[in-house]
C-alpha cells in the first residue's frame, strides 16, 4: 500500500467536529442539557468549543463519531528485502 492515498467518506476535522458540538449544543439549548444527553460532563463540552483541550473521543462518539487509531509513515523506508 506504500505510496497510495486512501479516501474516507465522511471525514471530519476537529474543527468540524467543533462545529457540529456547536450546533448541538443550539439544538439541546444548553451545554448541559447536551451533556447530560451524551453524558459528558459539561466542562468537557465547554473545554472543546473554546479550544481549552482537544476533542476527545468521548466527544466525538457522543457526535456520532469514532476517532480512529493509525500510523503514518515519517519518511520513506529503505526496502527490506
Amino acid at each position: 500500500m506504500t505510496g497510495r492515498t486512501i479516501t474516507i467518506e465522511g471525514v471530519m476535522t476537529p474543527d468540524d467536529i467543533i462545529r457540529e458540538l456547536s450546533q448541538k449544543c443550539e439544538k439541546y439549548g444548553a451545554k448541559a442539557a447536551l451533556a447530560r444527553k451524551a453524558g459528558l460532563h459539561p466542562s468537557e463540552i465547554s473545554d472543546a468549543l473554546s479550544r481549552r483541550r482537544e476533542v476527545t473521543p468521548k466527544i466525538a462518539n457522543a457526535l456520532g463519531y469514532m476517532q480512529p487509531r493509525f500510523f503514518v509513515p515519517m519518511k520513506k523506508r529503505a526496502d527490506a528485502s
